[in-house]
Formats: structure tokens, sequence, C-alpha cells
């Protein structure tokens, strides 16, 4: 656990999972991308779903920041992307911490593609997905929630319509048209670049800020400027982005929680004036 002031951090991981190491790095080579992240037969290397749970207790709000892989669709679906079923999943996660999902106030949708939304739905008693939150908004910006219910044939495969559909027919959606002040203390940046609408959550106080950079910069090897997926529809679009973004956290002091790194939760960051570089925290709990 850390806290930002009065709030309360809780960084989870909820899902294990591995992607493609050269689709993860783009250009980049793979001599050089595996002296940190070793592949396995396959290609793939090691993933996390690293959820951020906030308490805001000011604000009476509890939110919660992606939902992680889920139990994938299938027996193949486990497969290719090999899904650890031992990992704990984002209720059992939260349990652990004392909290139901009941509670929970606001659900932060980062993007919807299925390794972020997977456990923002379960199954209800007819079988059909229901929101994972039942009392939350689920904050999602515009744009993105217009790409992936019309997505190209390009990223088709990164969206699941029976993830998407329970949030569609909930009620519970809050549409976000670019930069927002959720409530004080939480903001939502809105990024682009991986895919149209990707937004950032940063959460400040008085003893500085922490943002969430989600796809933008998965892993602490992301943080050089040229170091992009080849899963971004935009990548020039993901570079300015990025650089505005370490920019900031440079000139600012943030702290940047890493949602898929699996052995760095949370850097900081510095620049010689041409590339940036990733300094490891000293980690809040990662349960």
């Amino acid at each position: 656990m850390a806290s930002v002031g009065t709030v309360r951090l809780f960084p989870i991981i909820v899902s294990r999972f591995a992607l493609d190491g050269g689709a993860m790095f783009g250009i980049i080579p793979r001599p050089l991308w595996e002296q940190t992240h070793p592949a396995d037969q396959q290609g793939r290397i090691s993933m996390v779903a690293r959820v951020l749970v906030a308490q805001f207790p000011e604000q009476g709000r509890l939110a919660v920041i992606d939902g992680g892989m889920g139990p994938g669709r299938d027996e193949r679906d486990r497969g290719r992307y090999a899904i650890d079923g031992q990992t704990p999943g984002i209720v059992r996660a939260l349990a652990r911490l004392g909290i139901s999902a009941d509670e929970v106030t606001d659900a932060v949708i980062t993007h919807l593609h299925f390794d972020h939304i997977g456990g923002f739905v379960v199954p209800g008693s007819s079988g059909e997905g229901v929101p994972t939150f039942p009392r939350a908004r689920y904050h999602v910006q515009r744009e993105q929630w217009e790409w992936a219910n019309d997505p190209s044939i390009r990223d088709r495969g990164s969206f699941r319509e029976e993830q998407i559909r329970p949030l569609r027919t909930s009620g519970q959606l809050n549409f976000i048209d670019g930069d927002h002040t959720l409530f004080p203390g939480f903001q939502v940046l809105n990024v682009g670049g991986h895919t149209p609408g990707l937004q950032v959550p940063l959460i400040s106080g008085k003893t500085g800020t922490v943002a969430y950079p989600t796809d933008l910069i998965p892993t602490s090897a992301h943080v050089r400027r040229s170091w992009i997926m080849a899963y971004d529809l935009f990548p020039l679009d993901s570079l300015e982005a990025k650089v505005r973004l370490l920019s900031r956290a440079v000139d600012e002091g943030w702290m940047l929680l890493l949602e898929h790194d699996p052995q760095v939760a949370s850097i900081t960051v510095s620049t010689d004036g041409e590339e940036f570089t990733a300094h490891p925290c000293v980690c809040p709990a990662v349960l």
C-alpha cells in the first residue's frame, strides 16, 4: 500500500499471461528487449495485469483502474496467451483487501482491450455477463467507446463483444471527452496513440502525483522514446504523447505505476535532454 496525501493506493496483480515479444517491442531487435524480458519457446514474454485500487476518503470514493485479463473465453484463448488461472482476478483480490464489489464507486477504463476490461464483467444469474461493480460508474473516453464498437480490421481481435455488451446495456457508463477531472485528486488525460481514446489516469495529492500510463508505457523498458509497441495503431502519436507525459513526470517528480511489467511495479524517470531513463521505486506492496 502507498499513499498520495490522504489517498490510499493498492496496486494489485490480478492476471498473469504472455504476449508476443516482437509485438510488444515493435522495431526494437530481439537481442535488445530480451535482455530484460526473456521470451519462451513461442517468442512470448511474461506479462501481468496490475490494476490500481484507490481509496479517496475525503470524497467518499473508491476507484478501480482497469480490470485485468479475466479468465479467457476458452481453452484456446488460455493456451494462446498462457493465462495463469491461479491468479486471483479482481473480485478475489479486492476481497483480500476487505473490499466488496458493492463498495466500488468508480471503474476507470483506460481502454477496452480484452486484457484491460476482462475483470470488469462477470457471469450473471442468467449466464449473460453483467458489470462486476453494480454500484459503480464506468468511465471511458467516448472516442474509445465509439472505436471499440466499430474497430478496424487490424485491431478487431483486441475487443470482445461479450465484455463490451454488458457495459453497453448496463446504464452505468460515463462518457468522457478529452482531458477531464473526475473528482478532486483524480484526472484523466486522453493520449491516444495505442488506440483512439486511450486515457491515462493521474492521482494527485499534497505529497505528489502518481500516473498510470497503461499501454502508453506498459513496462519500464518502454520509457525509451523509440520503444513503442507494434500493437499501437498510431505509433507517432504514441511517441509524442509519451514524450509529453515523461517530460511532465520528470519536471513534476511523478511516480509511474506500470500495468504490465512483471518485475517492476513503479518507477520515477530522469532525462539527459534526449533519452529517458526509468528508475525502479521502492514499490508499494503488490498483493
